[in-house]
């Protein structure tokens, strides 16, 4: 008899997302990091876990280790250990990674996610502020997949961190993801939570009509 499942999701993510994208369920995952002695690991020391053993991607890795923290309790949902909080939005988009990176580091394309008050060249130490009141400056970045940059607000006490994810989809699709941690409360992170999915919306509803101009035929 098969063992029955156990915990079918944590946080936003099924086991049926999880399957797909990590070829395990939540309980196997966690019977795995429960053996690896996770409990007396940080964050980051699980994630490196997950990817030197199990190959998986930046992404999955802090989704899984993420998941196994709230499952033991070292962190409430949306709230690190250290009291920080932060979110993740993510949406799928009609287009593939590379047609998407190139429109998000166009100015046009900015626009829509960044809202800077000028375009900024999206390269390491290039800096901005937006139109809905924040600052940051680009850190790392690797061309075509993810960028990480700092974001802040002058009213918090220090620096939040976003990370923009492009994730590969069979045929012309992908999925765009932004990471955002260490929020100094809920309400900041409910702000920014709705920031980024009308962000999401709007690409995505940009991206649409792209694909739409690009197969209405010519008139003659």
């Amino acid at each position: 008899m098969a063992n029955e499942t156990t915990v079918e999701k944590i946080g936003m993510y099924k086991n049926e997302s999880l399957v797909k994208h990590t070829s395990k369920t939540w309980d196997e995952w966690l019977a795995i990091l429960e053996k690896a002695g996770a409990r007396n690991l940080e964050h980051r020391e699980i994630a490196a876990f997950l990817k030197k053993k199990y190959k998986l991607t930046q992404w999955w890795q802090h989704v899984v280790a993420g998941g196994f923290e709230i499952h033991i309790g070292k962190k409430v949902d949306g709230r690190n250990a250290k009291g920080r909080w932060s979110l993740t939005a993510t949406k799928s988009l009609p287009r593939n990674a590379e047609f998407v990176w190139k429109f998000l580091v166009s100015e046009e394309g900015q626009a829509a996610w960044l809202k800077p008050l000028d375009p900024i060249s999206v390269e390491a130490k290039a800096t901005f502020e937006t139109e809905d009141g924040y600052f940051g400056e680009l850190r790392t970045m690797r061309k075509g997949e993810r960028a990480r940059f700092s974001w802040s607000d002058p009213d918090w006490d220090r620096k939040s961190y976003v990370q923009m994810f492009i994730i590969k989809r069979p045929g012309e699709k992908s999925v765009l993801a932004f990471m955002h941690t260490e929020l100094p409360d809920s309400r900041s992170r409910d702000l920014l939570r709705q920031r980024w999915k009308d962000v999401l919306a709007t690409v995505s509803e940009e991206l649409k009509a792209k694909v739409s101009s690009k197969t209405r035929p010519r008139s003659r």
